[in-house]
Formats: structure tokens, C-alpha cells, sequence
């Protein structure tokens, strides 16, 4: 993990394009969560009898297991590599996210899925995609960080895209 040396800003971002494409999917993901839930909150309500603000809890316990796993995994991308932890964490996080659902038939189970999603998605936060960014670029740091920061954004905008064509109710 070490940075091109002697190249311009935006040429180390080129020459390292695989890996600004691999943060931006890994952020994509982890702010999936947070834009989904509204649009989930009905259907969950519906689905658990239980009142939106119980539903809404759901990010209480997301949050519950980032803080704990947060310091947990920055210390294993340090001793094990970013790379591995993201390589890991992607696939992992994406498919406890997938099958969530086939899970969590009960609100208890839900909230208690939550935390153990939050804790997997530390796996591929910022503070392993900032981690692996800084290992690879140096005069492209903060256009490569910039770039990152798209994924929360791009998560936004396919989120209300995709809210936009749900059936009615």
C-alpha cells in the first residue's frame, strides 16, 4: 500500500481508480441503512404491528453496534490491512443486509440484527476506506477522499430513486 510517486493530483487518482471505485461502493453501502429505514418504516410498522417510533429504533442499534466495533476494526485494518478488512467487510456486510430480512421475523430480532449490522459495517466505514485511501495516494489525498465522500451521496440519490417507483400500498 504505498503511493505513486511523482505524479500530479489527478493522475495518482487515475492510476488508483480501482481503489477510489472500491470506497465509494464500500461508503455506498454503509449509508445504505441510513436512507433505507425511511423508506422502510411503513411497511415494518405494518409488518411488526409496532408504531413507527419503535421501527425508528432500529438506528438506535445500528449506532449501538458501530461504537463498540469502530476502535475494534480501525485496530484490525492497522495490524491486518485496510484492503483485507474492506475485501472481508464488503461481501460480508452486504449479504447480513440482503438476508436481514429472512431473519428478523420478530421486532426483538430485528433491533438485535441491527446491532450486529452496525457492528459489520464499520467493516466498511470510513475509517477503513480513509485508511486504505491514505496507504495509496499522497498529492491525490483529498481528491480521493472527495471522491469517497460521493458514495453517501450516491446512496441518497438511489434510494429516493428507487422509492420513487415502489407500489403503492
Amino acid at each position: 500500500e504505498a503511493a505513486i510517486p511523482h505524479i500530479g493530483p489527478w493522475r495518482e487518482v487515475q492510476e488508483g481508480w480501482r481503489i477510489v471505485l472500491a470506497v465509494v461502493l464500500a461508503i455506498f453501502m454503509f449509508s445504505l441503512p441510513s436512507f433505507t429505514i425511511g423508506v422502510f418504516i411503513g411497511p415494518l410498522a405494518d409488518y411488526f404491528h409496532a408504531s413507527h417510533t419503535k421501527i425508528v429504533t432500529w438506528s438506535l442499534f445500528w449506532s449501538i453496534g458501530c461504537i463498540p466495533a469502530s476502535p475494534l476494526v480501525g485496530r484490525l485494518a492497522d495490524r491486518y490491512g485496510a484492503r483485507r478488512m474492506l475485501l472481508t467487510g464488503l461481501p460480508i456486510y452486504g449479504l447480513a443486509i440482503l438476508y436481514s430480512g429472512l431473519w428478523a421475523n420478530t421486532l426483538p430480532m430485528l433491533l438485535a440484527g441491527s446491532i450486529a449490522i452496525g457492528a459489520l459495517a464499520t467493516t466498511v466505514s470510513a475509517v477503513v476506506c480513509g485508511r486504505l485511501i491514505s496507504g495509496y495516494f499522497d498529492r491525490g489525498l483529498g481528491t480521493a477522499l472527495g471522491l469517497m465522500s460521493c458514495g453517501i451521496g450516491l446512496s441518497a440519490v438511489f434510494v429516493a430513486t428507487a422509492a420513487l417507483f415502489q407500489p403503492a400500498a
